[in-house]
């Protein structure tokens, strides 16, 4: 049995079940393998989601760390929480500052 595993409507693997024995299936087995196929589908996606973010992150953090201008990260209240190498070099700041 073959059930299509979908993002959406369009098809992005199969789930495959054999057996050799005649009639090992019963006819609900079809529904079944489907839903697995979707759980499947699900999963797929959320694991790709994780690496498209994972890139995402690391091209971000590349092109900060390696910015040649000065650049901070500061939340409302005043702490910096990310600042590029330029930044200290430009201000004279290190540290937390």
């Amino acid at each position: 049995m073959i059930a299509p595993i979908r993002k959406g409507e369009r098809v992005i693997g199969v789930l495959f079940i054999q057996s050799r024995r005649a009639g090992s299936y019963a006819e609900n087995d079809a529904a079944t393998l489907q839903t697995l196929a979707d759980q499947c589908g699900g999963a797929l996606q959320r694991v790709r989601a994780e690496e498209d973010l994972r890139h995402s992150q690391q091209r971000f953090r590349d092109l900060f760390e390696n910015s040649p201008d000065a650049i901070f990260v500061e939340d409302l209240a005043g702490m910096v929480w990310m600042r590029t190498p330029r930044r200290a070099s430009c201000t004279g700041l290190r540290g937390r500052n």
